[in-house]
């Protein structure tokens, strides 16, 4: 987290932890993103094979809590990607799925059901949302990562947990930047 709060990232503690939340390395924050068919894709098109799914909806105006906009800074690709946001529920509030929660959140969740072929529809949905090779972010995360694990010699079975969180990326060039080989 400090990687990216240092110069050059021009993030502030918080913004670096809801960065490092949208490149699926576990933090206190929670995401949530203002376009419902984004939050559809992550509640039905992720890898469970339950029948029922649930979103929530939250309005921010009324909301106890920080939350952290990162869709207009310039390395929060995937963030503006999925119109995604770092919410900070107030410290009072352990489940966002309990009586508390709704009371103190103003926080509404429905249940819906996903059939087999709606479940393959937001998968596809969501490995467009999550796509690491047309994000520069991606591979800087991993980058910091790993510059993480050499600099504090972690252990084999923690350096191959953070390193599953930020896969590799690859760059893919639009095809009028590949250069071709001279003959």
């Amino acid at each position: 987290m400090q990687r990216f709060y240092a110069p050059g990232y021009s993030l502030d503690t918080l913004a670096s932890v809801c960065l490092l939340e949208h490149y699926s390395l576990p933090t206190w924050m929670i995401n949530f993103t203002r376009r419902l068919e984004h939050a559809f894709s992550f509640a039905a098109g992720g890898n469970s094979e339950e029948v029922w799914k649930r979103i929530a909806v939250l309005p921010v105006r009324s909301f106890s809590g920080q939350v952290m906009n990162l869709t207009e800074h310039g390395f929060a690709v995937r963030a503006r990607r999925q119109e995604a946001f770092g919410v900070v529920p107030d410290a009072r509030v352990r489940d966002l799925k309990s009586a508390t929660a709704r009371r103190i959140c103003n926080i509404s969740w429905y249940e819906f059901r996903v059939s087999d072929s709606e479940r393959v529809h937001w998968q596809n949905k969501l490995s467009e949302l999550l796509r690491p090779d047309n994000d520069p972010t991606a591979a800087n995360v991993r980058h910091e990562i790993t510059r993480y694990i050499e600099e504090h010699e972690l252990s084999p079975l923690i350096a191959e947990w953070l390193s599953e969180k930020a896969p590799p990326c690859v760059a893919v060039l639009p095809t009028e930047s590949l250069i071709a080989p001279s003959r």
